[in-house]
């Protein structure tokens, strides 16, 4: 297709602004300030700063009145008035220059339009009658520097530069009545807007910038007549099929440019006609945009390019366009969240545009950029973020979520994590279950074709699963429980045959990481759903859990779910327990630990306690603790040496308070306690952890720290916790575990966690009341210290 006259203009123009410095070249060799006669410099302004100077007021009233005196020649000889116009141009360039761009000129609107009349008069001269190149050259020599005193074309080319960058002169001009009444009576607008979709003219950058923001205001104008005069000039129809070959040649941050121009003047003009979406339609405009945004899918890259974004916009938008809402019959899958709704409201936009959404969902189905990806998921979001229903309108007949389901494995790692921040929205934000997809997922997880998005996947049913009950029905229903089950199953007997049991919780393996996220799923299935724990009973998994205590990466989560389990069956719970700590080692500590935590929090409950008690839980702490003989004499034993004072006073700590939370109100437990001479194997076991009994010499004399004063026991206590104290460690013990009992008489123990203060500083008033003192006088009632002699 040929341009014409025209086309050579645009190539002109580009040729002519490239071929000089457009801010370095001056008027014409009269012009003030000349300092050289080949390419002379302007001087910089010279006026105060904050101001301009009296010089630039008085050029900018000179040049005012000049231009009243050339328009009174509106009758009188053509080439007069042309002549009268180009001596006016130095003048109104000296201005500029000397006011650095701001301008003070009242009719700055009426000289653009001359001036640019009269410099498309001038290259018209220069083209006619001569084939291409002959143009382009007659042209390019027109608007050069000559160094002499024809510089006509030179000036007019930097004059309508200025023009068109001060002020946006030429975008006002472009986007009123007046000036849009000029541009549709030829078919200037016609090649400008074809010019735009040629390769040619996106070589030229100085050129093409500017041509798009004037056409960007003259769609803008939203008129009528230019809807019409596109449409009849064929634009938007040959502009697509330029388009069309141009996105094989070049860029694909050019050609999506220049798509989204074409498209503004669709989206503009829609508001008063929907012609041009008719046209972009059946110029085959929805294949073209797919073409082009595929043409990212090549590229690398790690941040979203402005003209794909705007592009995805304009794609965005054209879904709303319609003239009627879609019609589909509701097919909501029971049962759903508590204060989900069919969205049938108006509010907010709606999709009425199916073939607009393929071009997304066709995207993501053929991309495998990450950008590019992600990006149509976000523009999915915000159709959504309209109008919840748009959701179901689109599932409900292009079911863009459940295909895409099935091809995310093959998606780069961001946009797998992406996709299923999409499908949780649907649940937190919408509160809807989205039960036919969630079965997809849930294949996904059986198949596991990708083990990093399956591991994505159940993180992501891991978070559904915790926001509502009502999911631990539906993953159950649906067999996602059973499955999990049965994949624990493999995994716990491959752990057994393995005999890794060392704790590797800095190892991060995805396998581990994989199993690890099954148990933390089971066990917040298992949370408030008895049904859930029968159903891990009857599939015989309790010894399968157990074995996953001995691995910490498991750990957590496995005593969740015995937890649960102890809601059906307590003293099942507490063998398991009770039998893990007495078969520990002396260096498992941190499992000691774990399960002396998990018991603590069953022992709140009477059922609890009760089981403890049928399944020799006293007896199992107290061996627990005649197992720390000499952990705390100085040195200690042999088997402890490798053990710090600190971790045994905490092991100490949580097996009272394990004891404290067992004998709390709890008279049956109580009674037991004492008449099976248990408290006298608890001070038998105590004694032998080596702090209590006589002090051994160490050098260092007795009243380098006794204190024969007598102090009240509260005070020896916040010393033996002080980071500070100056006790000698053994005493420090002492009276650290002597605190830990007389918390215990007041059944507190349990509530401490931590080492960090004495139990009795954070005791509650009211546990001193319940014995019979209240806060006010507490502390004149404490035990005194007995002396050195008497201890």
């Amino acid at each position: 297709m040929s341009a014409g006259p025209n086309r050579h203009t645009s190539d002109l123009l580009c040729q002519g602004m490239e071929a000089e410095d457009i801010s370095q070249a001056e008027d014409r060799a009269e012009y003030p300030g000349s300092q050289n006669e080949d390419q002379p410099n302007i001087a910089q302004p010279d006026f105060p700063h904050g101001g301009q100077s009296p010089s630039t007021t008085a050029l900018w009233e000179m040049l005012e009145r000049k231009f009243l005196e050339y328009q009174k020649l509106v009758h009188g000889n053509q080439d007069e008035r042309q002549k009268s116009l180009l001596n006016l141009l130095p003048l109104f360039l000296k201005a500029w220059e000397h006011s650095m761009g701001i301008t003070c000129f009242p009719s700055l609107q009426k000289l653009a339009e001359d001036v640019s009349n009269h410099f498309a008069q001038e290259i018209q001269k220069a083209l006619v009658g001569k084939p291409a190149e002959r143009a382009r050259m007659a042209a390019g020599q027109l608007m050069q520097w000559k160094g002499g005193a024809d510089q006509d074309g030179y000036l007019l080319l930097k004059s309508v530069c200025v023009l068109t960058g001060t002020d946006s002169i030429l975008l006002n001009i472009c986007s009123e009545s007046p000036g849009l009444e000029g541009l549709l009576s030829g078919t200037e607008l016609q090649s400008l807007v074809i010019a735009t979709t040629c390769l040619r003219e996106h070589s030229c950058c100085s050129w093409k910038e500017p041509t798009f923001c004037v056409l960007r205001a003259i769609s803008r104008a939203q008129n009528l007549s230019i809807v019409q005069y596109l449409q009849g000039m064929d634009c938007i129809k040959i502009s697509l099929q330029n388009l069309s070959r141009l996105a094989d040649t070049l860029p694909a941050p050019e050609v999506s440019e220049a798509v989204s121009l074409v498209l503004g003047f669709v989206k503009d003009s829609y508001p008063v006609s929907s012609a041009l979406l008719m046209e972009f339609e059946n110029g085959e405009g929805y294949p073209l945009l797919l073409k082009v945004l595929l043409q990212y899918d090549g590229l690398t890259q790690s941040e979203v390019d402005p003209h794909l974004e705007e592009l995805l916009g304009l794609v965005v938008w054209l879904t709303t366009c319609g003239r009627s809402e879609l019609k589909v019959l509701d097919s909501v899958t029971y049962p759903q969240m508590e204060g989900f709704k069919l969205h049938q409201e108006a509010a907010g936009e709606t999709v009425k545009n199916l073939q607009a959404f393929q071009v997304l969902q066709n995207v993501f189905h053929k991309a495998s950029n990450s950008v590019l990806c992600m990006e149509v998921l976000s523009a999915m979001r915000t159709i959504w973020t309209w109008n919840a229903r748009n959701f179901f309108l689109l599932e409900w007949t292009l079911q863009p979520i459940s295909q895409f389901v099935e091809m995310v494995p093959l998606k780069p790692a961001p946009v797998q994590k992406h996709f299923f921040q999409l499908l949780e929205f649907l649940v937190f934000e919408l509160h809807y279950v989205p039960h036919e997809i969630l079965k997809k997922v849930q294949h996904l997880i059986k198949e596991s074709p990708e083990p990093p998005c399956t591991l994505l996947a159940l993180q992501s049913v891991l978070r559904m699963a915790g926001r509502d009950l009502l999911f631990t029905d539906i993953f159950r229903d649906s067999g996602l429980l059973g499955l999990l089950l049965a994949q624990l199953r493999k995994q716990a007997k491959t752990l057994r045959k393995s005999g890794s049991t060392e704790p590797t919780l800095s190892f991060r393996d995805p396998e581990r990481e994989l199993t690890s996220v099954m148990l933390r799923v089971v066990a917040t299935l298992l949370k408030g759903s008895v049904r859930n724990a029968v159903v891990l009973k009857d599939h015989g998994m309790v010894p399968f859990i157990k074995i996953f205590l001995d691995d910490e990466w498991y750990r957590g989560a496995s005593l969740s779910i015995l937890e649960q389990l102890s809601v059906i069956n307590a003293e099942e719970y507490m063998s398991i327990i009770v039998g893990a700590l007495c078969s520990s080692t002396h260096g498992e500590l941190q499992l000691k630990l774990d399960l002396l935590k998990s018991l603590l929090r069953i022992l709140e409950t009477p059922k609890g306690r009760a089981a403890f008690r049928v399944s020799s839980g006293f007896n199992g702490l107290l061996s627990l603790l005649s197992d720390l003989e000499g952990a705390l004499q100085e040195p200690p034993l042999q088997t402890w040496q490798a053990v710090s004072p600190s971790q045994t006073l905490n092991l100490v700590l949580h097996t009272l308070s394990a004891l404290s939370a067992a004998l709390h109100l709890d008279p049956v437990n109580s009674d037991f306690f004492k008449k099976s001479g248990l408290f006298e194997k608890l001070a038998e076991d105590l004694y032998l952890l080596g702090c209590f009994g006589a002090l051994e010499e160490e050098g260092t004399p007795l009243q380098a720290w006794a204190d024969t004063k007598a102090r009240p026991f509260a005070d020896w206590l916040s010393e033996a916790f002080s980071s500070a104290s100056r006790l000698p460690p053994k005493i420090q013990n002492c009276l650290q575990i002597l605190s830990f009992l007389d918390s215990m008489t007041s059944g507190t123990l349990h509530l401490c966690r931590d080492l960090k203060e004495s139990p009795r500083a954070g005791q509650d008033p009211a546990v001193d009341a319940q014995k019979g003192e209240t806060s006010s006088d507490a502390q004149s009632h404490l035990k005194q210290w007995l002396d050195l002699e008497e201890r």
